[in-house]
């Protein structure tokens, strides 16, 4: 649920900061071409709004990518990290639940029949 509200608002900040900057650009590039001293011309405004666009929307498309990345990687990291503790609190960790194993067949710590059985394994 965290998550889903840092997303929101994050994309929420992200499109008011492009719509801010586009405000920007745009009352400069508009007092300048009303200037008329030929620093800027309506063609060359227009040309760099677009631009602008193409490369802004570069931007936002790497970085959602990076975002799915990154949830995927934590995600793997968290399913293995509580699959490992699951695995061990369950007895499937290590020597121990080797012993465990090899005792529950019949078989001591080390592999070997149990004492008190026969090698042939028939009473």
């Amino acid at each position: 649920m965290l998550d889903a509200w840092a997303t929101g608002g994050s994309a929420a900040l992200a499109q008011y900061l492009e719509l801010a900057l586009q405000a920007l650009v745009m009352t400069y590039g508009g007092l300048a071409i009303l200037q008329g001293t030929d620093q800027l011309t309506v063609g060359a405004l227009v040309t760099f709004q677009l631009y602008w666009g193409m490369l802004s929307a570069g931007f936002t498309n790497l970085f959602d990518q990076l975002g799915e990345f990154s949830k995927v990687i934590v995600s793997c990291w968290l399913h293995s990290f509580f699959n490992a503790k699951k695995h061990c609190l369950g007895g499937g960790c290590g020597a121990a639940s080797a012993g465990a194993a090899g005792a529950a067949a019949g078989r001591g710590p080390r592999g070997g029949r149990a004492a008190g059985r026969g090698g042939s394994g028939r009473h």
